[in-house]
């Protein structure tokens, strides 16, 4: 069975806010495995930095073998964009 995982991080300092965000599935190992049969997971990391009206963005997209318990993953908070006892600053739309 397929399983998704999030975790989304805001960063606000100096002027600006960072936010990142990673999904990571293992729904498309499957798809995937003809080509990358060791394929066990996909992710995609977005990055976005946003200072006065100027905004940036990064996609990187990665495929990895390591199965969730050997990557270091970490619990994702029940809000994927839980700001804990932070500010909310500018969020994805």
């Amino acid at each position: 069975m397929a399983s998704f995982d999030q975790a989304c991080e805001v960063e606000k300092g100096h002027g600006r806010v960072e936010v990142r965000s990673l999904p990571l599935t293992t729904w498309l190992a499957d798809y995937l495995a003809p080509e990358w049969p060791a394929c066990t997971r996909v992710d995609r990391l977005k990055r976005e930095l946003r200072s006065g009206d100027k905004v940036e963005s990064e996609v990187i997209f990665g495929i990895t073998s390591l199965p969730r318990e050997q990557a270091g993953a970490v619990e994702p908070p029940t809000d994927p964009c839980s700001l804990g006892d932070r500010e909310p600053a500018a969020r994805p739309t």
